[in-house]
């Protein structure tokens, strides 16, 4: 015979911090799109060049929420200070584990490095699939892509990338003269870096 039990403290014993919560959910989310990327390159046949290339136009609106965001918290700015916000704001709520460090502020120019722990690096390592899939533009371009909602002039470029086997990832926004249009300089350097 089974016991008897309370349906409510069911969901009690397995509810989890909000903290737990929102890292549950961030590794489940995660996984799951990693696990489409799987489906679409090797189940379906389509190949890795093909996913990674889906994955890049993926981000051609950027991060969700980054501009809800900075609405939220007041942001003025529409130089590259604002980059500052925006990327500590996503890097802090939306990956678990990842730390940046502000190591350069200024209405032309902000860097930033972050070092820590790479969730979508780690799922990508646990899937076998960080070899295969191509991370950086997607991340990359992304930033680029809602940088340009902020203002048209910034472009955001990326340096090192956890993701291509750097220590630690670094990137930064500048202020540019003209209208950016594209987002292929985000990730351009890395690239070069890593083939020579």
């Amino acid at each position: 015979m089974s016991e008897k039990i309370d349906k409510n403290e069911v969901v009690r014993k397995v509810r989890l911090t909000p903290e737990q919560q929102y890292e549950y959910s961030t590794k489940y989310w995660v996984e799951i799109f990693l696990r489409i990327c799987v489906v679409l390159a090797e189940d379906m046949g389509l190949g890795w060049e093909k996913a990674n290339e889906a994955l890049l136009k993926s981000s051609k609106d950027g991060w969700p929420m980054v501009l809800e965001s900075l609405k939220k918290l007041g942001i003025k700015e529409k130089d590259a200070r604002a980059w500052a916000f925006a990327e500590a704001s996503a890097g802090v709520n939306a990956w678990p584990g990842y730390v940046d460090e502000v190591v350069e502020y200024g209405p032309n120019r902000t860097a930033i490095k972050g070092t820590g722990r790479c969730l979508v690096l780690e799922i990508a390592k646990k899937l076998g699939i960080e070899k295969k899939i191509d991370l950086c533009p997607w991340c990359a371009s992304s930033a680029d892509a809602y940088l340009r909602k902020i203002n048209p002039k910034l472009r955001f470029i990326q340096t090192k990338a956890m993701c291509r086997g750097d220590p630690y990832d670094y990137g930064y926004t500048e202020l540019t003269d003209s209208v950016v249009t594209d987002s292929k300089h985000a990730y351009g350097q890395v690239r070069k870096s890593q083939q020579g």
